[in-house]
């Protein structure tokens, strides 16, 4: 009986056989393993997420802030959640490189591709927090959102597809760049 153990070298008695063959970890809804840097990252992309929902969440009506308040919880939770977000990403791109040197192209690999679109959406939101604390006129302003939020809004969804295609795809294959695109 050979049985494919996903790549996962610890098992101890945590496991579940699904299907034919095939072992898994039991699922767990929390646990901390810090000792991953794709762990940490996504630590880092959760508070950079929950910092962007203050950011939004005080543009209800249920908060009756003044407006010197308001624009308080508007620039540094965005300036805070964009930073972590580039942090976040760059965690990934040295986990992805195993180096923390970004110098690493790799453009027939479906991660190489997920981290580039993630850090430069990243870069995105960033730019947008920065801008936010300059008084830009409308033309300007306009496209700060443009480019930053809805140019960073897609480099992010199209990194959750690739996503998607690592988890379906698990055994790091390598993609050929014609086959990729066409």
């Amino acid at each position: 009986l050979s049985v494919a153990t996903n790549g996962v070298e610890d098992w101890e008695d945590d496991v579940q056989l699904h299907g034919p063959h095939i072992l898994r970890p039991k699922w767990r809804w929390f646990g901390a393993e810090w000792e991953r840097l794709d762990f940490i990252a996504g630590a880092i992309f959760t508070m950079g997420a929950v910092s962007y929902t203050g950011m939004t969440a005080v543009e209800f009506p249920v908060f009756s802030l003044d407006e010197e308040t308001k624009r308080a919880f508007e620039l540094y939770p965005g300036l805070l959640g964009g930073i972590c977000f580039v942090v976040g990403s760059y965690c990934y791109c040295a986990e992805f490189n195993e180096s923390w040197s970004l110098l690493c192209y790799r453009p027939q690999r479906i991660a190489w591709w997920l981290n580039l679109f993630n850090l430069t959406g990243s870069f995105g939101f960033l730019l947008c927090a920065v801008l936010a604390f300059f008084d830009l006129d409308l033309e300007l302003k306009s496209l700060e959102l443009f480019v930053g939020y809805l140019g960073g809004s897609l480099l992010f969804l199209a990194s959750s597809y690739l996503m998607f295609l690592e988890v379906i795809n698990p055994n790091d294959v390598e993609v050929d760049e014609f086959e990729m695109f066409g």
